[in-house]
């Protein structure tokens, strides 16, 4: 079952504005090479061109969130930056995880 952050990241994917799109596609970018996902390219221009989120996409994000999540939870509150800073954004923004402190 995907977490709420994932189903956030679909939504913006899926029928946010440029914005929001352009820092959706940073994560699943960054969650598809996270997770080794085989056919990472065709997942990542079917969300930038089709606005078609596969399987495989909300699979690799939520791979990385739980990733996330569960080194937040053991005291690495530096994980996400450890992988890519777009992934606290799209965290905060979303009030899933912890505000960070920089």
């Amino acid at each position: 079952m995907p977490t709420e952050v994932t189903l956030e990241i679909q939504r913006r994917l899926v029928d946010g504005d440029a914005a929001e799109r352009v820092d959706a596609l940073d994560v699943l970018t960054h969650a598809l090479e996270f997770a080794g996902s085989d056919d990472s390219l065709s997942t990542w221009r079917q969300a930038l061109h089709e606005r078609t989120v596969t399987a495989q996409a909300i699979a690799a994000v939520d791979e990385l969130v739980h990733y996330i999540t569960n080194e937040y939870a053991k005291g690495n509150h530096y994980a996400a930056s450890e992988i890519c800073d777009c992934l606290d954004y799209i965290a905060q923004a979303t009030d899933r995880l912890p505000d960070r402190t920089w």
